[in-house]
């Protein structure tokens, strides 16, 4: 169980209500526990989100965004950590954000999980920018020009690639360049439309690598609202230290693990899976 006394003493500083989201996935099978513990709070003028997680599902974090914003008038999130790909793409959504100097953001361009064709092969992630650039490939390092590289990658992309996965991957980028858009919109109203489609595609085709490790300086750099603050930095990693000991397989026992947590500051709850079992249970504690 987390300590509630770190998420009172932030809520304190902030002048907010805290909320923190934790997860291994952040899928849209979150939304309805979230919706339950938000209208718990009701519509707060200040909601500071703390977020921990690798990523996740583009569209449940479009959800989890919406529903965070319905239920306050300033959010903000509050990055000590880990908070990349589509946690990167979910505090899009915020007013503000509060990056420690150890927090880990990504770029947001979409992955392919691929299953080699032998059967003991090891899954592979492909991005989109992975296809994408292959032209550019052709011409860098093998001096094709333009038209000769053009149809040398066609050529090879579509004898590697089956072509309704290549438009999967089209789709994909294109959908996440209208939620970026859409959430930009939400927190930065006043911003040209220029403004915020640089910003989008600075995260999705900005970067060689999707785990390339953005600092909060860099999102400062793109146009965002990002600030340091030390003293909620400090309280924000006493609440790390408490999801690092609960969630993901390593800290639970070989049969179940937590893998989220959504907690404020009188209420946990907590997410537990079991590997005999394909559902997974929801597990609430109340603190006085």
């Amino acid at each position: 169980m987390l300590s509630n006394e770190s998420i009172f003493e932030l809520e304190k500083t902030r002048n907010s209500r805290v909320l923190v989201l934790a997860a291994s996935n952040l899928e849209i099978e979150l939304l309805p526990e979230l919706y339950r513990v938000l209208r718990s709070l009701d519509k707060v003028r200040r909601l500071d989100v703390l977020i921990y997680s690798r990523g996740g599902i583009v569209n449940g974090v479009r959800r989890l965004a919406m529903i965070l914003r319905e239920y306050c008038e300033h959010l903000t999130f509050i990055v000590p950590h880990y908070c990349e790909s589509s946690a990167t793409l979910l505090c899009l959504a915020g007013d503000e954000i509060i990056a420690s100097s150890t927090a880990i953001f990504s770029p947001i361009d979409p992955q392919l999980q691929s299953q080699g064709s032998d059967e003991h092969s090891t899954p592979v992630s492909i991005s989109s920018q992975d296809v994408r650039l292959f032209r550019q490939v052709m011409s860098d390092w093998f001096e094709l020009n333009d038209a000769e590289a053009s149809v040398q990658a066609v050529q090879q992309i579509g004898q590697g690639i089956f072509p309704t996965t290549l438009t999967s991957f089209y789709r994909a980028t294109k959908e996440l360049e209208e939620i970026g858009m859409q959430l930009l919109t939400l927190s930065l109203p006043k911003k040209t439309t220029d403004f915020r489609a640089s910003i989008v595609n600075n995260l999705i085709y900005g970067y060689h690598s999707h785990s390339y490790a953005i600092c909060g300086e860099e999102l400062l750099q793109l146009g965002l609202n990002v600030s340091r603050d030390y003293t909620v930095e400090e309280l924000a990693w006493r609440i790390v230290e408490g999801i690092r000991s609960i969630l993901g397989p390593g800290n639970g026992d070989t049969a179940s693990w937590c893998d989220a947590i959504i907690a404020i500051s009188d209420c946990q709850m907590s997410r537990w899976r079991n590997q005999n079992n394909i559902s997974a249970d929801w597990k609430e504690s109340h603190q006085q």
